[in-house]
């Protein structure tokens, strides 16, 4: 089963090591890290939505 995970860098509300290892061990999993993007990555800055939406509609256009 494809997965898209988009993840942020500076994530304070959920525990980042635990979501990492998770995604590590899907072996369809597309993931991308916004380094400096909190958890809300829909209300970070213009570049940060912009990529995001974009990986999505990527994402869904291959599967």
């Amino acid at each position: 089963l494809p997965v898209l995970a988009l993840t942020s860098g500076a994530e304070v509300v959920v525990h980042k090591a635990s979501t990492d290892r998770m995604l590590k061990m899907l072996p369809q999993c597309d993931w991308h890290e916004f380094p400096h993007a909190r958890h809300e990555l829909c209300q970070e800055s213009n570049d940060v939505r912009q990529d995001v939406w974009h990986r999505i509609t990527q994402f869904l256009g291959r599967h």
